[in-house]
């Protein structure tokens, strides 16, 4: 189980950090293993994985599938209307 930190807060009122989720976990992980590794293509697809986890968390799943069917189908998430306005 991981401890919860303290963070600096007011002064008198610390702040406990909440624990990192699963998904916060596998990130730093991922960014601990590109470290270690020199610069080049592994390196960066790792800093990659880690960056979407991140973007999954933080937008969340719904927001994820939403955005792939809007490219799937080749709109942009908002009607067009082609025709001519008329005067």
């Amino acid at each position: 189980m991981i401890e919860k930190r303290l963070r600096a807060g007011p002064p008198g009122e610390p702040h406990m950090q909440p624990d990192p989720s699963p998904l916060e976990l596998q990130v730093a992980d991922v960014l601990r293993r590109a470290r270690g590794l020199p610069i080049g293509a592994r390196r960066k697809d790792l800093q990659q994985l880690a960056t979407g986890l991140l973007l999954l968390r933080r937008r969340g799943m719904d927001a994820l599938v939403q955005d792939r069917l809007m490219a799937m189908s080749g709109t942009s998430g908002r009607e067009v209307d082609d025709r001519p306005k008329s005067c």
